[in-house]
């Protein structure tokens, strides 16, 4: 459901008023796809239409926002590391554009209604292009919040009139003008993390933006080495994940340095000095575009190899229904298939392994 998306960066440096770390330990941090917008929607023509300046979001986009504010609060109760620390991020920021701002503030409602302040960030927005328009900005400061809360419409703005939106670094005109290119969108990004990872005030971040840059920062500053990223279908932790790969199971290919999220994409990493992200997941039901995916499960899940692969060729056969993240679909398979939970086998023995390293 979730998607990657471009970004753009100032031409300009600006120093953030962040009080500065003494310490660079990692923290969590949490890129988060902008829901479908009128652009994402146009045809091939009316793509290039000046009507689409600063594209908001299309009511499916704020239903798809909605839906990760639901799955959120499912989530509160449960013991999933990864969305403990999600809920109780500290520092909140969005790309200034009009379908991040008003992603933000639907999907991050839960979060944004305890008091915590929503951070414009110019470095989040999206790249602007030779000839496309969306990715133009239409508003600074807080006309930002306004424009954005205008075009979601009266009902579905309730009660975000109160929202603290930070638009400090917003005041003057934050979008570029012309095309860039990725040595440009890579320095912008990389100065992005440099910040975040100096602020003392942001333990735990998440940042709400655009495809291309989420793929161009995993590009940039994602070294995976050995190990590769983590797909929402795995329903095990982190750490049952390395120890799998430790013992043999195969590493699942780098998807998300060639392809990008869907739609209110999710992916969690940990921001470490450098800088640099490890531990890369897919969260939630987030998808990769363009993916060869067969829906099993009712819908819950899609079709995989034992090796987790959703493509079917080389005699590879897709006889596991992986589920969503968090779903179970074990119950409701098709054709007889079983649950994936990445080399079963190999898991069932790294699991003993934990078990007799903690409790023996």
């Amino acid at each position: 459901m979730l998607q990657y998306c471009c970004v753009a960066w100032l031409t300009i440096a600006f120093i953030p008023s962040f009080a500065v770390r003494v310490d660079k330990l990692d923290r969590p941090i949490f890129f988060l796809r902008h829901g479908e917008s009128e652009f994402n929607v146009a045809g091939r023509v009316s793509k290039f239409s000046t009507a689409l300046v600063d594209a908001p979001l299309t009511k499916r986009g704020i239903e798809q926002a909605a839906h990760v504010a639901s799955q959120l609060q499912n989530y509160r109760a449960r013991e999933m590391s990864e969305i403990q620390d999600l809920l109780q991020a500290d520092c909140i920021f969005t790309s200034p554009l009009t379908r991040a701002v008003q992603t933000a503030l639907v999907a991050l409602k839960p979060l944004l209604q305890q008091g915590k302040t929503l951070k414009l960030l110019p470095d989040a927005r999206e790249a602007v292009d030779c000839c496309h328009w969306d990715s133009v900005g239409a508003a600074t400061g807080d006309d930002i919040k306004a424009r954005a809360l205008d075009l979601l419409g009266a009902s579905e703005a309730e009660g975000m009139q109160n929202v603290q939106v930070d638009s400090s670094l917003a005041t003057t005109k934050w979008w570029s003008d012309r095309s860039e290119s990725s040595s440009k969108i890579h320095e912008r990004l990389h100065r992005m993390l440099e910040m975040l990872l100096a602020s003392e005030e942001c333990n735990s971040i998440i940042v709400v933006g655009h495809s291309t840059a989420i793929k161009e920062m995993l590009e940039l500053a994602w070294n995976p080495e050995n190990m590769s990223y983590i797909p929402s279908c795995y329903h095990g932790s982190v750490q049952e994940f390395k120890l799998s790969l430790q013992n043999g199971a195969t590493p699942l290919p780098l998807d998300p340095l060639s392809k990008k999220v869907t739609n209110l994409g999710l992916v969690g990493a940990k921001l470490t000095e450098g800088p640099s992200l490890t531990e890369v997941r897919l969260l939630l039901d987030t998808g990769l575009m363009g993916m060869e995916e067969k829906k099993c499960g009712n819908g819950l899940g899609v079709w995989v190899a034992e090796d987790g692969q959703t493509k079917r060729r080389n005699g590879r056969h897709r006889n596991h229904c992986a589920c969503g993240f968090g779903s179970r679909c074990a119950g409701s398979c098709d054709h007889g298939m079983s649950s994936w939970k990445y080399m079963s086998a190999l898991l069932e023995a790294t699991t003993a392994a934990i078990v007799n390293n903690v409790f023996h």
